[in-house]
């Protein structure tokens, strides 16, 4: 730290990845906050955080006592989101193909209703509405690329309390390993924890990362975000 150029940015993503709701599991973050405290008047840290996990953090750790100011980054705009999507497709250099219609052949108010679709499907989270925007690509050729309506989704009913209760875990932690799904369950759990794991990933719901970690499917998360909000797990 004492080498970098002063008044250097440092930048800590997804801090919910450094912190475990298990015993010790807040150990990285103390010594994160520690850390912050030493260098914090030398250089900028900047930490990001899912806004729900954060609240459990601030419970478990120490790091609340190092940030002097927190942003609350809050969903795009209808606006915005067609904006955004329409400045990444026009860097592309390709040209759209939406119901048969060739790009310069779309109207104005036809081009505007289908993108502002992605802002309904998307819930005006950019990451997630880039994602769809490259998902809804039927077929592409040199010039061109055929493009479908953005699919809403949503999450079945789910009544087991174990289902509920890892999708919660997986949501706050944004990617859990087996080992550590099996510290915040205990050794005793390893069955269960094996078999629910492989279900979810039949199912879709769960995915697995280079790491060999688990993590949310991407596009479904923010459903199961307001899944989790209508079940009582989150606020």
């Amino acid at each position: 730290m004492n080498k970098l150029p002063s008044k250097s940015s440092i930048i800590f993503e997804d801090i919910e990845q450094w912190w475990l709701k298990a015993e010790k599991g807040e150990f990285i973050l103390n010594e994160l906050t520690k850390l912050i405290n030493k260098f914090g008047g030398k250089h900028y840290f900047v930490l990001t955080s899912n806004i729900h996990a954060y609240g459990l953090i601030c419970q478990s750790t120490t790091i609340q006592n190092a940030i002097i100011q927190s942003v609350v980054l809050a969903p795009l705009n209808v606006n915005q989101i067609k904006d955004a999507i329409w400045s990444r497709h026009q860097t592309g250099g390709l040209h759209i193909r939406l119901d048969n219609e060739k790009e310069h052949h779309i109207s104005v108010n036809k081009l505007n209703k289908y993108l502002g679709r992605y802002h309904t499907t998307s819930g005006g989270k950019i990451g997630l509405a880039l994602q769809q925007w490259i998902n809804a690509i039927v077929e592409r050729d040199e010039n061109h690329m055929v493009i479908k309506i953005p699919e809403l989704h949503e999450i079945p009913s789910i009544e087991n309390v174990e289902w509920k209760n890892l999708i919660f875990q997986l949501f706050i932690h944004y990617n859990l390993s087996k080992e550590e799904l099996y510290r915040i369950y205990g050794e005793d759990n390893k069955n269960w924890i094996n078999r629910l794991i492989q279900s979810m990933q039949n199912a879709g719901l769960v995915e697995q990362n280079e790491r060999g970690e688990f993590l949310l499917n991407k596009l479904t998360k923010p459903y199961i975000e307001n899944w989790l909000n209508e079940v009582g797990f989150i606020k």
